[in-house]
């Protein structure tokens, strides 16, 4: 950045800003993806829930996420242009270390959750090993 003129930093973190909120749709939208399709593929009630309620509160985590880091600063130009008067931003590296625990932990429990599933399946049990690989492959 050190080497950059001002107008090419400028454009750079303009880059840099839209990246990050474009990532956490990108996120949100394939964790909502895999959800649904966890919908489709079992049926139990109880886990038809369970799987409800994580579809909600990724939906609503991934919107919080989606405009917090589009308006992380007021006014928004201000991500970019550091010469505004009056310009704030809320701490960068805490939102987005927060951020990043709490997909971290809603992405090990989308990895898990199909797991009691497929134990409870009426298959032989190698087949279950190898379903569950399957499923684990997602978390590599």
């Amino acid at each position: 950045m050190s080497s950059l003129d001002a107008e090419q930093r400028i454009t750079s973190q303009k880059a840099f800003w839209a990246s990050i909120w474009l990532y956490n749709f990108a996120l949100t939208a394939t964790k909502i993806s895999i959800l649904f399709q966890y919908l489709r593929i079992f049926s139990g009630r109880r886990f038809q829930i369970a799987c409800y309620s994580v579809l909600a509160f990724v939906s609503v985590y991934g919107t919080w996420t989606l405009f917090g880091n589009i308006f992380l600063c007021s006014p928004v130009s201000f991500f970019w242009d550091k010469s505004i008067t009056l310009g704030t931003c809320l701490d960068q590296a805490t939102v987005w270390f927060t951020n990043a625990g709490v997909n971290v932990a809603q992405e090990l429990l989308i990895l898990f959750m199909p797991l009691p599933m497929v134990r409870r399946l009426d298959i032989p049990t190698s087949l279950k090993r190898v379903l569950i690989a399957v499923f684990a492959l997602g978390g590599w």
